[in-house]
């Protein structure tokens, strides 16, 4: 995962609606201006589809 907030930017993850993507989130890394570098969707629990 990315380093936490600081001088090199940092990192939130979020749920998604469980009625629409059951199981899944999006997370958002950031530079130190705050800007979004990576937009990842990705499972919660990766050991089931």
């Amino acid at each position: 995962m990315p380093q936490p907030m600081g001088q090199t930017g940092g990192w939130e993850s979020y749920p998604l609606n469980p009625a629409v993507h059951p199981g899944k989130k999006v997370v958002f890394q950031y530079t130190a201006e705050m800007e979004v570098k990576t937009l990842v969707f990705t499972l919660i629990d990766k050991g089931h589809e």
